[in-house]
């Protein structure tokens, strides 16, 4: 969705009488960016299945929106399992990817029919002392791939190494437990297609090694996600339906065929649906920039690696633009919401629209950890919790709804 399509959505906030600073998600951008891939991949000789990263965001109607279009989610803590659950999500329909569940979490999924990924092998131990009692075999596990990408090598945290796998593996086997799910995520923002098809012929190694060396084949290949959105795939003559074909004609190069194939898509379904509309407080001019101050503040529209912001031009006809920076008002050196644009001559109170706001904004208030930590005053010698753990909890719980 580029600059132009924001002009109706535009003058129909303008009448809307809602306040800046306002965060607005569009569902019929939402829909279109899933049904790309749904509508194209219902019938294919390998399953192609696609599951919903919710730490893009979990915001309860948005969950339910997405789940009206796909089954399949991703998570990485007890609590967003939660969140899906009461968003109406069946429990049987979640992946749990991460590197510190600990065993009450693999005893919460395992009860609950969640598809745990085993990431390390003391998760493993205890996903298998866990699983004779429960008769579990719904899991798989996590490689890591800093075979493949400098992120990964530099902040391996995810997945066995590959001879911890086999390990891990040979272990499964001796006590008839089956993994069926190799999962294969290296990618974070992928726009190029030569990168994914270095990505993916890595886990087909893998796959082929454990096939011919151990006999075993996993029947669900987990390849993770992290494609950029599709505005800005678009940018570069790309789909997202470019990286999924690849992987299936890739596949072929596998030793034997198999049952299905899941993407994990975070970003790539919601990053570019929403728009944050916001207000021009006060500018000021250092140099040849205009500093345009705005009533948004870092800690909902936050300038992290993963989340990349733009504001819409909507002054197309207005030919001479300046050089401009726009900042919330906090004393933070990383308040910067747009770092360098062009844009016409703007007034104090003129409003802002910040474009590709959907992933890791709002989904940030919502704590990747169990439990949400306690804010403790150290005084006088003591410990005083201010704001104990579930009072936070409350506070996340009123935001998802």
């Amino acid at each position: 969705m580029e600059y132009i399509h924001y002009k109706k959505f535009v003058e129909r906030y303008q009448s809307s009488g809602i306040e800046t600073p306002c965060f607005i998600y569009i569902s019929d951008r939402i829909i279109e960016n899933i049904e790309i891939l749904t509508n194209k991949y219902k019938q294919k000789s390998i399953q192609v299945e696609f599951a919903y990263a919710i730490k893009a965001c979990s915001l309860i109607p948005i969950l339910k929106l997405i789940n009206s279009k796909i089954e399949k989610f991703e998570i990485q803590s007890r609590y967003e399992a939660e969140i899906c659950i009461n968003a109406g999500i069946a429990s049987k329909n979640l992946i749990w990817n991460s590197p510190r569940k600990s065993k009450t979490d693999i005893e919460f999924a395992i009860n609950n029919g969640i598809s745990v990924i085993i990431d390390n092998y003391s998760e493993g131990i205890d996903f298998l002392e866990l699983s004779d009692e429960k008769n579990c075999t719904n899991f798989g596990v996590r490689q890591s791939s800093t075979n493949t990408n400098s992120f990964i090598r530099k902040n391996h945290k995810l997945g066995f190494l590959f001879d911890d796998l086999t390990r891990f593996l040979e272990l499964c086997i001796e006590k008839g437990k089956y993994p069926n799910i190799f999962h294969y995520h290296t990618l974070a923002r992928c726009d190029s297609v030569e990168d994914f098809s270095v990505h993916i012929d890595s886990a087909i190694s893998s796959l082929n090694y454990i096939h011919e060396n151990y006999g075993y084949t996993f029947p669900i290949l987990n390849l993770g996600g992290g494609w950029d959105c599709n505005t800005r795939l678009q940018r570069k003559g790309l789909r997202s339906s470019d990286f999924v074909d690849l992987t299936t004609r890739k596949i072929e190069n596998l030793n034997y065929k198999p049952r299905s194939v899941i993407f994990e898509i975070g970003r790539n379904f919601i990053e570019d649906t929403a728009v944050v509309a916001c207000k021009i407080v006060r500018i000021k001019k250092i140099e040849d920039v205009y500093w345009l101050v705005v009533d948004v503040v870092t800690n909902l529209l936050v300038p992290i690696p993963l989340a990349r912001f733009e504001v819409a031009d909507l002054h197309k006809e207005k030919t001479e633009k300046f050089s401009s920076v726009i900042c919330d008002g906090t004393c933070s050196p990383n308040g910067i919401i747009v770092e360098s644009c062009l844009l016409p001559r703007m007034n104090e109170g003129d409003i802002l629209y910040i474009i590709n706001c959907g992933a890791y904004t709002t989904s940030l208030i919502e704590p990747f950890m169990e439990p949400p930590a306690n804010i403790v005053l150290f005084q006088n010698d003591n410990f005083e919790i201010v704001i104990g753990n579930e009072q936070m909890r409350d506070i996340v719980d009123k935001f998802h709804g």
